[in-house]
């Protein structure tokens, strides 16, 4: 049954996301900025850097009860996700494995940005690395613009990620 509340949830906020990326396709073109969410290029990991640590539980801890926000940019998908409903931002929570990732392979880039805010401000961020080619299923989190900590996606999570990336038609 909380899947199928879910799956709703996240169609509403598909169409909702994808009728205000018309809006923003017609008003960029009068707009001489480029956004730069829209920015294509992407950071890469090397191989060596797996050396960093599970998210500690009080930072866990601390999301669930204070963030009330969380954004989701990816890098070559027309479509982008906010949450802000406290029960899907837990729900959201559970797509971090409490293991981490013990390598990552030269091949794997992340597909997209994740953003938790608290108050209106952004604390933590995180590179979404998903590519099942690659067996690339983890987050690399980033404290003050360094990368921090390291989780593997739950199955809850790649779940997810499944189900955004097959409404928007990518495979």
């Amino acid at each position: 049954m909380r899947y199928i509340y879910l799956v709703t949830f996240l169609s509403a906020i598909l169409f909702s996301c994808k009728s205000e990326s018309t809006n923003q396709e017609s008003n960029s073109k009068d707009s001489s900025e480029t956004p730069v969410a829209m920015n294509s290029s992407k950071p890469v990991l090397a191989a060596t850097d797996i050396n960093y640590p599970s998210l500690t539980n009080d930072i866990i801890k601390n999301l669930a009860e204070n963030c009330d926000y969380i954004d989701y940019i990816f890098y070559e998908l027309p479509i982008s996700i906010s949450q802000d409903n406290k029960q899907a931002i837990i729900s959201n929570l559970n797509f971090l494995s409490r293991n981490v990732p013990s390598s990552i392979p030269n091949a794997c880039k992340p597909m997209g940005r994740k953003f938790f805010h608290i108050d209106g401000e952004i604390i933590l961020e995180a590179d979404v690395y998903l590519n099942k080619e690659e067996g690339c299923f983890f987050y690399v989190f980033y404290e003050n613009g360094k990368k921090t900590y390291a989780n593997k996606i739950s199955s809850d999570g790649v779940n997810f990620y499944s189900n955004v990336f097959g409404q928007a038609g990518v495979k």
